[in-house]
């Protein structure tokens, strides 16, 4: 067992009978008030069409992010950085949500569906256009993206993309979503 001298007292740390709790970081930053949510749904994607996501780094701020996706047909994921963006044209504002709810805090963070790209200058792509598969059947994870693969740190001051483009061969239910924290520099 390992102990741990504080003020005179053992304070038993880990062994069978005196566990050491752990939670994982993201858990912990819900508790601290600082993980947000924010996400967007399409009843019916076209082929082809895309359902993006775009994110404005503040200035001062870093973002431990992490994007998740599903489709009811195969498609593909791309993430970019510094996308040009006409900014009277950044979309729909979506308000990302604390996800512990008794604390009031907003995120710094500015996140817009359907921002308005330039297709010729979509800034840098950070992934291989990861393939979602559709179906439900064999080794497919039944049209969710692979877990922890689109878990990255952004940089302050810097914009993101994060495009989910149906390629099912129809229409299809699709949705994004960003779950985040901010760390302060």
């Amino acid at each position: 067992m390992t102990t741990h001298a504080e003020s005179g007292s053992v304070i038993r740390a880990s062994g069978r009978q005196y566990p050491l709790p752990t939670v994982t970081t993201a858990h912990e930053r819900i508790h601290e008030g600082v993980m947000y949510h924010g996400g967007v749904r399409s009843e019916a994607l076209a082929d082809d069409g895309n359902l993006d996501l775009f994110l404005i780094v503040n200035s001062a701020m870093e973002i431990h992010a992490r994007f998740e996706a599903a489709c009811g047909g195969d498609a593909v994921l791309n993430l970019y950085e510094n996308p040009f963006s006409n900014t009277n044209s950044l979309g729909t504002e979506i308000t990302p949500r604390n996800r512990h709810r008794e604390i009031g805090d907003v995120s710094d963070a500015g996140l817009y569906s359907a921002p308005w790209t330039d297709a010729n200058s979509l800034g840098t792509n950070l992934t291989p256009g990861a393939i979602i598969p559709g179906g439900a059947t064999g080794n497919s994870p039944g049209g969710q993206l692979q877990d922890g693969f689109f878990e990255w740190d952004l940089d302050k001051g810097n914009q993101y993309l994060f495009r989910l483009t149906n390629r099912g061969g129809s229409a299809k239910i699709a949705s994004a979503e960003l779950n985040f924290y901010e760390r302060a520099e």
